[in-house]
């Protein structure tokens, strides 16, 4: 049996005037019950505070431990 113990999501921006430019910020303990649409309206919201960004990704990590019956 699969436990999930923790996530964490990562939201990566750009910003399309300059190609070099890339920016990642990292959340741990997000709710396990967190839906999709829910994560990328939070980082829409993100990329909404910083001047010239967009989101370019997000990435859901999924730590679990395996249990033996």
């Amino acid at each position: 049996m699969r436990l999930v113990k923790r996530q964490a999501v990562r939201f990566t921006f750009h910003d399309p005037s300059d190609p070099d430019y890339t920016l990642s910020r990292t959340y741990g303990s997000i709710k396990q019950t967190a839906q999709d649409d829910e994560l990328l309206a939070f980082g829409k919201a993100l990329a909404a505070l910083l001047p010239g960004d967009q989101l370019a990704n997000v990435q859901v990590t999924i730590a679990s431990d395996v249990e033996a019956d």
